[in-house]
Protein backbone atom coordinates (compact mmCIF):
# COMPACT_ATOMS: atom_id res chain seq x y z
CA UNK A 1 0.00 0.00 0.00
CA UNK A 2 1.14 3.05 -0.85
CA UNK A 3 0.17 6.66 0.48
CA UNK A 4 -0.75 8.78 -2.57
CA UNK A 5 0.53 12.18 -1.39
CA UNK A 6 4.17 10.82 -0.18
CA UNK A 7 3.06 10.99 3.34
CA UNK A 8 4.52 8.27 5.67
CA UNK A 9 1.81 5.34 5.37
CA UNK A 10 1.58 5.00 9.29
CA UNK A 11 2.26 8.68 11.22
CA UNK A 12 2.04 8.27 15.40
CA UNK A 13 1.94 11.53 16.95
CA UNK A 14 2.33 12.13 20.87
CA UNK A 15 0.47 9.11 21.42
CA UNK A 16 -0.30 8.81 25.33
CA UNK A 17 -2.49 6.11 27.17
CA UNK A 18 -3.86 6.31 30.86
CA UNK A 19 -5.66 3.86 32.67
CA UNK A 20 -7.68 5.96 35.50
CA UNK A 21 -9.60 4.62 38.70
CA UNK A 22 -10.15 5.76 41.87
CA UNK A 23 -6.82 4.56 43.69
CA UNK A 24 -4.40 5.91 40.96
CA UNK A 25 -3.49 6.86 37.19
CA UNK A 26 -1.40 4.49 35.70
CA UNK A 27 0.53 6.12 32.73
CA UNK A 28 1.36 2.93 30.32
CA UNK A 29 2.37 5.28 27.16
CA UNK A 30 3.48 8.83 27.34
CA UNK A 31 4.16 10.97 24.29
CA UNK A 32 5.51 8.03 22.19
CA UNK A 33 6.01 9.60 18.50
CA UNK A 34 7.36 7.43 15.21
CA UNK A 35 6.14 7.11 11.23
CA UNK A 36 6.72 4.24 9.41
CA UNK A 37 7.26 4.69 5.65
CA UNK A 38 5.77 2.15 2.88
CA UNK A 39 8.42 -0.73 2.44
CA UNK A 40 9.93 -0.46 6.27
CA UNK A 41 9.52 -2.00 9.19
CA UNK A 42 9.29 -0.58 12.46
CA UNK A 43 10.50 -3.08 15.73
CA UNK A 44 9.71 -1.18 19.25
CA UNK A 45 12.18 -2.45 21.94
CA UNK A 46 12.30 -1.96 25.36
CA UNK A 47 12.00 -3.83 29.20
CA UNK A 48 8.85 -5.62 29.82
CA UNK A 49 6.83 -3.28 31.03
CA UNK A 50 8.00 0.31 28.94
CA UNK A 51 4.87 0.24 26.98
CA UNK A 52 5.50 -1.82 23.74
CA UNK A 53 2.43 -3.88 23.79
CA UNK A 54 0.66 -1.09 24.70
CA UNK A 55 1.49 0.97 22.06
CA UNK A 56 0.73 -1.61 19.69
CA UNK A 57 -2.43 -2.14 20.74
CA UNK A 58 -3.37 1.66 20.77
CA UNK A 59 -2.38 1.81 17.03
CA UNK A 60 -4.44 -1.18 16.21
CA UNK A 61 -7.61 0.22 18.62
CA UNK A 62 -7.16 -2.70 20.41
CA UNK A 63 -6.91 -1.53 23.94
CA UNK A 64 -8.76 -2.92 26.86
CA UNK A 65 -12.08 -0.91 28.31
CA UNK A 66 -11.38 2.09 30.06
CA UNK A 67 -8.05 3.16 28.84
CA UNK A 68 -7.88 6.53 27.59
CA UNK A 69 -6.04 7.84 24.98
CA UNK A 70 -4.25 10.64 23.42
CA UNK A 71 -2.43 11.78 20.18
CA UNK A 72 -3.26 11.62 16.66
CA UNK A 73 -2.73 7.49 14.63
CA UNK A 74 -2.45 7.71 11.30
CA UNK A 75 -2.40 4.96 8.60
CA UNK A 76 -2.75 5.43 4.73
CA UNK A 77 -4.05 9.21 5.16
CA UNK A 78 -7.08 7.99 7.75
CA UNK A 79 -7.41 8.93 11.18
CA UNK A 80 -7.46 5.81 12.93
CA UNK A 81 -9.33 7.28 15.91
CA UNK A 82 -12.26 8.12 13.97
CA UNK A 83 -12.67 4.76 12.36
CA UNK A 84 -15.75 2.28 12.88
CA UNK A 85 -17.14 -0.90 11.70
CA UNK A 86 -16.18 -2.38 8.19
CA UNK A 87 -13.59 0.69 7.84
CA UNK A 88 -12.19 -0.53 11.10
CA UNK A 89 -12.11 -4.32 10.52
CA UNK A 90 -10.15 -3.32 6.69
CA UNK A 91 -7.22 -1.36 8.66
CA UNK A 92 -6.82 -3.89 11.46
CA UNK A 93 -6.40 -6.64 8.57
CA UNK A 94 -3.62 -4.10 6.95
CA UNK A 95 -1.78 -4.40 10.10
CA UNK A 96 0.05 -6.95 12.31
CA UNK A 97 1.91 -7.23 15.37
CA UNK A 98 4.62 -10.15 16.40
CA UNK A 99 3.44 -9.74 20.78
CA UNK A 100 5.77 -9.51 23.21
CA UNK A 101 5.87 -13.24 24.15
CA UNK A 102 7.41 -15.27 21.64
CA UNK A 103 7.36 -18.20 23.36
CA UNK A 104 3.32 -18.35 23.15
CA UNK A 105 3.34 -16.82 19.55
CA UNK A 106 6.78 -17.63 17.53
CA UNK A 107 8.04 -21.07 16.78
CA UNK A 108 10.65 -21.40 19.16
CA UNK A 109 12.25 -23.77 16.47
CA UNK A 110 12.45 -21.14 14.26
CA UNK A 111 15.10 -18.42 14.17
CA UNK A 112 14.82 -14.47 14.48
CA UNK A 113 16.15 -13.81 11.36
CA UNK A 114 13.91 -16.29 9.59
CA UNK A 115 11.10 -14.46 10.93
CA UNK A 116 12.83 -10.99 9.73
CA UNK A 117 13.67 -12.42 6.49
CA UNK A 118 9.87 -13.96 6.10
CA UNK A 119 8.48 -10.16 7.55
CA UNK A 120 10.05 -8.74 4.97
CA UNK A 121 9.45 -10.79 1.90
CA UNK A 122 5.66 -11.70 3.10
CA UNK A 123 5.05 -7.77 3.87
CA UNK A 124 6.87 -5.26 2.12
CA UNK A 125 7.43 -7.68 -0.81
CA UNK A 126 11.53 -7.88 -0.77
CA UNK A 127 13.60 -10.85 -2.60
CA UNK A 128 14.82 -13.31 -0.60
CA UNK A 129 18.72 -12.71 -0.56
CA UNK A 130 17.74 -8.65 -0.05
CA UNK A 131 15.63 -9.73 2.69
CA UNK A 132 18.34 -12.07 4.44
CA UNK A 133 20.91 -8.94 3.86
CA UNK A 134 18.20 -6.33 5.26
CA UNK A 135 17.10 -8.65 8.57
CA UNK A 136 21.09 -8.58 9.54
CA UNK A 137 22.05 -4.97 8.95
CA UNK A 138 18.34 -4.60 11.33
CA UNK A 139 19.72 -6.69 13.49
CA UNK A 140 22.76 -5.09 13.51
CA UNK A 141 21.33 -1.53 14.58
CA UNK A 142 19.79 -3.35 17.44
CA UNK A 143 22.95 -4.46 18.69
CA UNK A 144 22.35 -7.92 17.79
CA UNK A 145 25.68 -8.52 15.23
CA UNK A 146 25.57 -10.78 12.16
CA UNK A 147 26.42 -14.20 14.30
CA UNK A 148 23.27 -13.59 16.50
CA UNK A 149 21.14 -13.54 14.01
CA UNK A 150 20.85 -17.19 14.23
CA UNK A 151 19.65 -17.44 17.43
CA UNK A 152 15.74 -18.72 18.26
CA UNK A 153 13.38 -16.36 19.03
CA UNK A 154 12.77 -16.85 22.46
CA UNK A 155 16.17 -16.07 23.60
CA UNK A 156 14.88 -12.15 23.27
CA UNK A 157 12.06 -12.35 25.58
CA UNK A 158 10.37 -8.66 26.35
CA UNK A 159 12.17 -7.68 23.37
CA UNK A 160 9.98 -6.09 20.39
CA UNK A 161 6.49 -5.86 19.03
CA UNK A 162 7.05 -4.76 15.55
CA UNK A 163 4.78 -4.30 12.77
CA UNK A 164 5.30 -3.65 8.88
CA UNK A 165 4.62 -1.23 6.28
CA UNK A 166 3.60 -2.74 2.92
Amino acid sequence: MMPSNGAPLAEIRDLSVRFVSREATVHAVNGVSFSVQPGEVLCILGESGSGKTMTARAVGRLLPDGADIDGTIHFDGRDVRKLDGAELKRFRAEVAMIFQDPRAHINPVRRIGDFMTEALRTNAGVPARQAKRRSVELLARVGVGARQRKPFAHRFPGAASCCAAG
